[in-house]
């Protein structure tokens, strides 16, 4: 009798441990919701997988292994500008290669520019989810607070640099930060570059996009 009692109250209290974890972890993501980063912290924490943060103490290269972190992060950098025409020259030779014709004067006069305004603008702004910095250390929560003074600025950088045709060079800094993709770590091709960019930049690749997006529908383009 007494052990029967025991189990009944022992599955009770296991029962409503679980429960409570289970709705506490629902609301947590519901309050993340719209958040990619903290999401998957939560899932990563629900399945005990804890994040590791890699880094390259050695690297391999043709002819000898790099233990100096500058020359490292030089190798790096060059093999990850360098990466792109490498795999590009495998696919031709590999007889893959995709041929796009495009008659230039379907072109002619097809692209109408029509400047941005600051509504266009701070609906981008706040469609862009990662509140992460960037490199020149500006988040979306920081930009936010004085956005009513910065937007009409950015409208008109945006909108100079479009009818220019031309993007400051200062503007195009960006951090890369090797991620571990797994496999030996000391191996470059087991890690991939993500770009930290200036929040200036993300504001103007999605307003050229858009851009963009509207010249097949005012040109003859086939």
């Amino acid at each position: 009798m007494i052990l029967n009692e025991f189990e009944e109250l022992r599955n009770y209290v296991n029962n409503s441990k679980r429960n409570a974890k289970n709705e506490y972890y629902i609301n947590r993501l519901k309050i993340k919701e719209g958040n990619i980063k903290d999401t998957w912290g939560i899932v990563r924490e629900v399945i005990g997988c804890e994040k590791k943060d890699m880094c390259i103490t050695n690297l391999k290269t043709s002819n000898r292994i790099i233990h100096d972190k500058l020359e490292i992060a030089n190798y790096m950098g060059d093999y990850f500008s360098n990466i792109g025409s490498v795999i590009q020259n495998e696919v031709s030779r590999g007889g893959c290669a995709v041929n796009i014709n495009v008659n230039p004067t379907s072109m002619q006069n097809g692209f109408e520019f029509v400047p941005c305004n600051v509504e266009e603008v701070e609906k981008i702004v706040c469609s862009l989810k990662s509140n992460s910095s960037g490199v020149d250390g500006l988040n979306l929560k920081a930009f936010n607070y004085v956005s009513v003074y910065l937007l009409p600025v950015l409208v008109h950088l945006i909108n100079l640099s479009m009818v220019k045709g031309h993007f400051p060079s200062e503007l195009k800094r960006s951090k890369i930060i090797p991620l571990h993709k797994g496999g030996d770590p000391s191996e470059p091709c087991n890690w991939r570059p993500i770009s930290v960019v200036l929040q200036f930049m993300k504001d103007l690749k999605k307003m050229l996009l858009q851009t963009s997006l509207s010249v097949p529908q005012k040109s003859d383009m086939q």
